[in-house]
């Protein structure tokens, strides 16, 4: 992992830090996701502990809810997780879902300043949406990912009510009321577009 003290100017290894592939920092505590396991430091990366994924891991999306009080996991085997202390213990949300459930949803995202809120994305399926913490979700986006494609969606900081998804790595779609309507945006390439907004 490596950190940044000056805007992103200079960047430095931090010592002891494991490989990651995302990292989500909340004060002085650090949540490092990797394909084997969880990390998790709470003196601002000076020393870190390992915490067990629920089931196996295909490719792990993590998102910290606003309150910084749930953790939610998805690219895993079994759908969307949750733990509610910092991945000592994790909860299986909604497995009903089938574009949530097996490796499908491969991204998840926390609402800024909902803690309740979070939407997750499948490939190759729709955009879902929960408002209640995880216990249920429902469809947003009436847009599907072609099979083969990757399946791309970012929120506004800002706003969570402003959504970004990419559809077939072509096109770029947004959304100002969290998801109940989506419009097509002009200007953006037609190719190559299919990662995080």
């Amino acid at each position: 992992i490596f950190r940044s003290s000056d805007g992103g100017d200079t960047w430095g290894l931090l010592p002891g830090s494991p490989s990651a592939t995302r990292t989500i920092t909340r004060g002085t505590t650090l949540y490092a996701s990797a394909s084997s396991a969880l990390f998790v430091s709470s003196d601002d990366g000076a020393t870190w502990s390992q915490r067990a994924w629920p089931t196996l891991v295909v490719n792990p999306s993590l998102a910290l809810s606003a309150n910084s009080a749930t953790l939610f996991l998805a690219g895993t085997t079994g759908g969307v997780y949750a733990s509610r202390d910092e991945g000592l213990t994790w909860e299986q949300l909604a497995p009903e879902f089938e574009e949530l459930s097996g490796a499908g949803a491969v991204r998840i995202e926390a609402h800024p300043s909902d803690p309740l809120q979070a939407f997750a994305i499948g490939t190759p399926r729709f955009l879902y949406g929960t408002s209640d913490g995880g216990q249920t979700w429902r469809q947003l986006s009436p847009y599907v990912n072609s099979a083969g494609s990757q399946a791309g969606f970012a929120l506004a900081p800002s706003d969570g009510r402003v959504i970004w998804q990419v559809v077939d790595q072509t096109s770029v779609l947004r959304s100002l009321d969290g998801g109940a309507s989506f419009a097509q945006l002009a200007g953006f390439p037609r190719h190559a577009a299919w990662d995080q907004v």
